[in-house]
């Protein structure tokens, strides 16, 4: 690494030990401009952001792709609501990430002060405090990034990166200045379709609603409450009614057998079976069957 490339790591990273800069060197990617770098880990955690109470002189994002680990901020543990998400921090807040096993998977964001302000003056912002907030998941805000790295990668010019770079902190700065009750609106519903997509993939295997909150990133109680919100129904009554429509398919268009059409829909018995069928469609499954063929 050269001297020049050290000395933007120390502007907008800090002041970093050999051991945190060989730590650099072997386990992260890195791309580096004087007013916007990101650092990426591939192999192990970052030894700088596991330091105590650090701080950086920039303004730094960290891009969580996969929830994992734990984050103090000011000496006190800040609870991440999304999953993925965007965590924000102003110049010289305290903070560090705690690894309980392996690495999170995030690419580290560091805005130099003098660029970030700018581009809030631009919008017509005075100031922007952060302090460790976290903000739902962004596919504009993760695209870029990844377009960032690869024009990095490849080379390209410098107007290019230095527009690109332009245009990913306005759109940092317009996702975490958006009205949140809009932005967690929209962030419930991703939650809930995504345990309805694995509910879908996983309908011939036994669900529980603990794991399908695993799935929405939150808490089986405050799931059941979203998922009801949205669909009026429970996790399990969604689930079994997502498994009678696909009974109803398999009665009307193949010769499966009621115990094999039960296996396959998720069902722990043909009895069961029958008896959820009956319930939901007041007709027995050779009933609907017979009808459906017939006719009436």
């Amino acid at each position: 690494m050269t001297e020049q490339q050290q000395q933007i790591i120390h502007q907008l990273v800090g002041s970093f030990s050999e051991s945190q800069l060989q730590n650099l060197l072997e386990n992260l990617e890195y791309y580096l401009h004087p007013d916007f770098s990101m650092f990426v880990p591939i192999y192990r955690f970052c030894e700088y952001a596991v330091s105590p109470n650090h701080a950086h002189p920039a303004y730094s994002f960290i891009y969580t792709i996969e929830q994992k680990g734990r984050l103090l901020v000011n000496g006190k543990e800040t609870q991440n609501p999304y999953g993925a998400c965007l965590c924000a921090f102003s110049p010289d807040v305290a903070h560090q990430e705690i690894v309980e096993e392996g690495f999170s998977n995030y690419i580290a964001v560091f805005v130099s002060k003098v660029f970030f302000e700018n581009c809030l003056q631009n919008r017509g912002i005075e100031e922007l405090p952060l302090k460790g907030q976290f903000f739902p998941p962004n596919d504009n805000i993760l695209f870029l990034l990844k377009m960032l790295m690869l024009e990095h990668q490849q080379g390209s010019s410098p107007q290019v990166i230095d527009h690109l770079h332009r245009l990913l902190v306005h759109l940092i700065i317009d996702h975490i200045t958006r009205p949140r009750m809009e932005v967690y609106t929209v962030v419930s519903q991703n939650k809930i379709d995504a345990a309805i997509s694995f509910m879908h993939r996983k309908l011939a295997d036994k669900l529980t609603v603990n794991e399908l909150a695993e799935v929405a990133h939150t808490s089986p109680s405050h799931f059941t409450k979203l998922f009801k919100e949205y669909t009026r129904k429970t996790p399990v009554e969604y689930l079994n009614y997502l498994r009678i429509e696909k009974a109803k398919r398999l009665l009307k268009h193949t010769g499966m057998n009621l115990t094999e059409i039960a296996f396959d829909c998720g069902f722990t018995s043909s009895s069961y079976f029958s008896h959820t069928f009956i319930e939901a469609v007041r007709l027995t499954p050779g009933e609907y069957r017979k009808r459906f063929q017939t006719g009436e």
